[in-house]
């Protein structure tokens, strides 16, 4: 049913796990080190950084329009 009112709607919403992960960023000291650790704990966020010659904004824009997900309204809400 949730599904169905979010086609429905029509508003744009943020998968939750987006929420909290703008959250989690909001929340860090030193979010250039979460997210060092992240890409090496992780070989697909490594891989799509590789993919993007080491560009995170690129990376992070690529992913984004993977998911359908405006980039800069995800930065918007890390302000």
């Amino acid at each position: 049913m949730n599904n169905l009112f979010q086609q429905l709607n029509p508003t744009r919403q943020l998968p939750t796990n987006i929420k909290q992960m703008i959250q989690m960023f909001k929340n860090i000291n030193n979010p250039q080190a979460m997210v060092q650790q992240a890409i090496q704990q992780n070989p697909q966020l490594k891989s799509i950084l590789d993919a993007s010659n080491g560009n995170y904004e690129k990376a992070f824009r690529d992913m984004a329009k993977q998911m359908n997900v405006d980039a800069d309204e995800i930065i918007n809400m890390l302000r």
